[in-house]
């Protein structure tokens, strides 16, 4: 729910689905889960003793009311046909239940809901507009910039700039007329052409709302101060920070306390060029027990560990765990799995052997994770040209996992096509 006129506990957090086959509208709670959501089922917001009510879609309107549209049939599927009945145009089959005519539509409303004047941005000025974005209907804000990105002229950049550096944020923590501002920026192509936007949007990765931070990221240019100045903001743990930083939540070492801005800082760093530096920024980052047990960072840190080379996946193998819970524990190993499954590409046998050998002396979860890699990113028919001692290590190394990881070396060997290379034992 993207307006204010529902209550509070709306705001934000409550999803409407339509299900026009089970007859209602479903209503979910969003829950931030680390640098994700999880959906929690709360009840069906729209039901009726009418069997024909079948919503499609529902949005929210101007006013902050939730307006359905209604398909209105009891019948609401196409095929298949069944059994007795006679399929009609289109491959629809044919039945009295269906009203090809008609529709319904609600509007649903909040009775206490405050008064809010209406608004009509048709011919609105572009200070009218800009002063929009600041609307508490996501609607409006949405209108408002598609009217000004499609108007193409920059001259609204100052009071662009402006509103992306007013710090203000709402009850929620969010600032919407600055990320809105930043947006609109970026429509414009004025972050790259114009030197006080660019300036406004690297100024923002202090922004107070987690919102328009990770939005600045996202918009930034992909040019070499770019490392430097998301670590000097704060946003991943750095041993090389220069000092303390802002927005900052406390652990062994500081980062940004948004999870989903981290996710986009490590997101970003997979897009410049790689760094000792950078390398232990994303190892640091991945090993803080918050990141590891995340749903989502673990496998942004292999995106943007993978072009610094087996060496950065060995450290992720062998370096001791920041914890002993399965959330830590599934959470590097997702992010070895699939570092393993990009360097297995290259069917290099000295890596391969390099890795089974480590693997081998890992804990069971990321073992498991370099031979899932291995038989899924090694390329069909390259079996690896094996020297003598290479497969003497492989086999001394065959003996040391656990049952259950024996049976993955298995896989290993079916991929390369050699089924005795791990002996039994």
């Amino acid at each position: 729910y993207t307006a204010r006129a529902f209550p509070r506990d709306y705001w934000n957090r409550a999803a409407f689905v339509t299900d026009p086959t089970g007859h209602l509208i479903g209503q979910f709670d969003l829950q931030r889960k680390g640098s994700g959501f999880v959906a929690r089922n709360r009840w069906s917001f729209l039901t009726s003793r009418d069997h024909w009510l079948s919503p499609v879609q529902v949005k929210v309107g101007p006013d902050g009311a939730l307006w359905v549209s209604d398909f209105y049939s009891l019948v609401v599927q196409h095929n298949p046909t069944p059994k007795d009945m006679v399929t009609g145009e289109g491959r629809a089959y044919e039945t009295p239940n269906r009203d090809a005519e008609r529709g319904r539509l609600y509007r649903i409303a909040y009775a206490d809901a405050p008064e809010t004047p209406r608004l009509n941005l048709h011919d609105a000025s572009p200070a009218a507009l800009v002063e929009t974005l600041r609307h508490d209907n996501m609607l409006w804000r949405l209108m408002a910039q598609q009217r000004l990105v499609e108007r193409g002229d920059r001259d609204v950049v100052p009071a662009l700039v402006a509103l992306l550096r007013d710090h203000t944020v709402d009850d929620l923590g969010l600032a919407p007329g600055a990320l809105h501002a930043l947006w609109t920026l970026e429509g414009l192509g004025a972050i790259g052409a114009d030197e006080s936007a660019r300036t406004a949007v690297r100024a923002a990765l202090h922004h107070p709302a987690g919102a328009v931070r990770r939005a600045a990221l996202m918009t930034l240019p992909r040019d070499p101060a770019l490392a430097d100045e998301v670590l000097a903001a704060g946003l991943l743990p750095d041993r090389a920070a220069p000092g303390a930083m802002n927005y900052t939540v406390g652990s062994a070492l500081l980062q940004d306390a948004d999870p989903g801005v981290r996710l986009e800082a490590v997101l970003v760093l997979s897009e410049v060029p790689p760094s000792e530096r950078i390398a232990a920024v994303l190892l640091d980052t991945l090993f803080e027990p918050v990141n590891a047990a995340d749903p989502w960072l673990p496998d942004a840190v292999a995106i943007a560990g993978a072009k610094h080379g087996p060496g950065f996946l060995d450290t992720v193998l062998t370096r001791k765990a920041p914890g002993d819970s399965a959330e830590v524990s599934a959470g590097l190993a997702s992010t070895v799995r699939i570092l393993t499954r990009h360097h297995a590409a290259s069917a290099d046998p000295v890596l391969a052997t390099s890795l089974i050998d480590a693997a081998a002396r890992a804990d069971a979860a990321r073992a498991g994770a370099v031979l899932a890699g291995l038989a899924e990113g090694w390329p069909d028919e390259r079996p690896p040209a094996l020297t003598a001692e290479q497969r003497s290590t492989l086999a001394a190394a065959a003996g040391r996992f656990s049952p259950d990881n024996r049976a993955l070396l298995v896989k290993v060997a079916e991929r390369w096509g050699m089924p005795d290379v791990f002996p039994t034992p």
